[in-house]
C-alpha cells in the first residue's frame, strides 16, 4: 500500500497518485504529494510531529489535512509546503499546534488549538496564506507570525492565553479582521518592524497589561481601520464609513449613534491614533 511503520510513523512517498488516508496513523509525512487526503486520524505523543507535510525535491500541494487528532507532540501538524488545506483538526497539547514553516498560499481554517505550551498556530517565513476562525486559547501565543506578511488572519478566537493573543514579530503587510483577542497579557503585539498590517474590526478588551503593544516608531507603523468607507449596519440603522477596532478601555462615548466613538483611540509607540475606534464589539456590525 506504499507504507511502511518507521518509529512509529508512516512515510507515504506519494509522488503522483492520490491517496485517502484514514483512521489508524500514528503520523504522517508526505513527501512530494499532492491531491490527497489525510482525515480522521490520531497521531499522538511523538517525538517531533503528529502530521507533517514536506515538499522535497518539489513541492506537496493541494493536499487537505481534515478532523485529525494531534496532541502532544512537539509540533501537531507542520506544513514545510505551499498550497494546502489544514481545517478542523484538533492540535492541542503541543509545544507548536500547528505551524507553516516557509510556506505560501495555504488555508488554515476551524482547527482547535489550545494548551499548548508555546503557540497555537505559528507562522515562520510564510506568505500568502489564510488563517480563519481558529481557536487559540490557552496556549503561550494564540497565533505567531515571524518574517511573515501578505496573510489574512479573520475570525479567530484568540483569548486567555498566557502572553499574546494575536504576535506579530518582523511581519508586515498582513489583514487583521474579525479576530477576538480577550483575557490575554496583550491582545495583540506588534515589534520589530511590524508595519502596514491592516488591522479593523478586532476585539481587543480585557487585557491585562494592555490591549496593545507596539515597539513601532518613525515610519514602521500599521492601519487601524478598513483600507475604504463599508456600507454596515448598526442598531438598525445604515451607515457608510471606515470602522476601526473595539478596544475595552476606550471611551466609549457615541454621540451621533453610529457605532464609532466621538473620540480617537490612543495607540502606543508612534503608531497613528484609531479615528474610527468602535463603540462595541465587531459582532453588533454587520457590513454589506
Amino acid at each position: 500500500d506504499g507504507a511502511a511503520h518507521v518509529s512509529r510513523q508512516l512515510f507515504f512517498h506519494l509522488l503522483r497518485r492520490p491517496w485517502r488516508i484514514e483512521d489508524k496513523c500514528s503520523a504522517v509525512f508526505d513527501p512530494q504529494s499532492y491531491d490527497n487526503l489525510v482525515i480522521g486520524n490520531t497521531s499522538n505523543s511523538n517525538n517531533k510531529r503528529g502530521i507533517y507535510l514536506d515538499r522535497g525535491k518539489t513541492d506537496s500541494v493541494h493536499n487537505i489535512i481534515s478532523g485529525n487528532t494531534c496532541l502532544n507532540n512537539v509540533i501537531g501538524i507542520e506544513a514545510y509546503a505551499n498550497s494546502n488545506t489544514i481545517s478542523e483538526n484538533n492540535c492541542s497539547n503541543n509545544d507548536h499546534g500547528i505551524q507553516l514553516t516557509v510556506s505560501a498560499f495555504s488555508t488554515v481554517s476551524g482547527n482547535i488549538c489550545q494548551f499548548n505550551s508555546e503557540v497555537g498556530v505559528y507562522l515562520y517565513q510564510s506568505s500568502g496564506s489564510n488563517l480563519e476562525g481558529n481557536i487559540c486559547e490557552n496556549n503561550w501565543d494564540g497565533i505567531y507570525l515571524e518574517y511573515s506578511g501578505g496573510n489574512k488572519l479573520l475570525k479567530n478566537e484568540c483569548n486567555s492565553n498566557n502572553s499574546n493573543g494575536i504576535s506579530l514579530y518582523s511581519s508586515s503587510g498582513n489583514t487583521l479582521s474579525g479576530n477576538d483577542c480577550s483575557l490575554n497579557n496583550y491582545g495583540l503585539s506588534l515589534t520589530s518592524h511590524s508595519d502596514q498590517n491592516k488591522i479593523f474590526m478586532n476585539n481587543f478588551s480585557d487585557n491585562t497589561s494592555g490591549n496593545v503593544q507596539s515597539a513601532s516608531y518613525g515610519i514602521y507603523i500599521n492601519i487601524w481601520r478598513s483600507s475604504s468607507e463599508i456600507n454596515y449596519s448598526y442598531n438598525g440603522f445604515m451607515f457608510t464609513g471606515y470602522l476601526g477596532n473595539y478596544y475595552g478601555d476606550h471611551i466609549l462615548v457615541d454621540t451621533d449613534g453610529d457605532g464609532i466613538t466621538d473620540e480617537p483611540y490612543d495607540l502606543p509607540g508612534d503608531e497613528p491614533d484609531d479615528p474610527f475606534a468602535l463603540v462595541t464589539t465587531p459582532d453588533h456590525y454587520t457590513v454589506e
